[in-house]
């Protein structure tokens, strides 16, 4: 049986203790061919299969930049995005901004550059006209959690996943409702091309 926590959180405001970056750094989209160029890179932890994923389906890349380094970076979707278990794909609310995949290169944490990343996306995706920006942490990632505090995100709900042998029950609290998170499975969204339901998962909605 495996089992998994994830906290929910949603950023909707800009925090100003996060949109200036050491001036020494770049902050910035990355285009598709630079992130392949970044791919290449084994430190990057960007695989070519993933970045061949992320980029079919219009997900964006924004990175800090140490000149030709590849300091930090995250990446944001409005599409179903695939979690771990990788069977399992996270969809939200078009209104917001999913965040996912946030990486800082070991010779640069302990600089924020993760919150000063995002929030200078969040700014960004904002003056496009989205609401906010959604993100999951999992429970025991202390790290990820300090950051996404740090920049003002507020925890609005979670998601328990519970599989085995390929099955998965998932249990979304109802705060999660308002932001339109739910799971969906694989399998039933290549067969049909809608959104798997209660036939490919055992979905609960929580009452708190």
């Amino acid at each position: 049986m495996r089992a998994k926590l994830l906290q929910c959180f949603c950023a909707g405001f800009v925090n100003p203790a996060f949109i200036e970056r050491p001036p020494q750094y770049v902050a910035r989209f990355l285009s598709p061919a630079e992130i392949r160029n970044f791919g290449m890179d084994p430190e990057s932890d960007m695989t070519e299969d993933f970045v061949a994923e992320a980029l079919a389906k219009g997900d964006e890349c924004f990175g800090i930049l140490d000149g030709q380094t590849l300091a930090a970076y995250s990446w944001y979707s409005t599409k179903p995005t695939r979690i771990r278990p990788p069977e399992l794909f996270l969809r939200i609310d078009g209104h917001y901004i999913y965040m996912y995949k946030g990486f800082t290169r070991n010779r640069y944490r302990g600089q924020r550059l993760h919150a000063i990343g995002k929030t200078l996306a969040l700014q960004a995706f904002m003056n496009r006209g989205f609401r906010g920006m959604i993100s999951y942490v999992e429970f025991d990632n202390a790290d990820s959690l300090k950051s996404t505090r740090r920049m003002g995100a507020r925890l609005f709900g979670s998601i328990f996943i519970f599989g085995m042998f390929g099955h998965y029950i998932v249990f979304v609290t109802r705060g999660c409702r308002k932001f339109g998170v739910r799971i969906e499975r694989e399998r039933e969204r290549s067969a049909s091309g809608v959104p798997g339901q209660e036939t490919a998962l055992r979905i609960q909605s929580g009452t708190k």
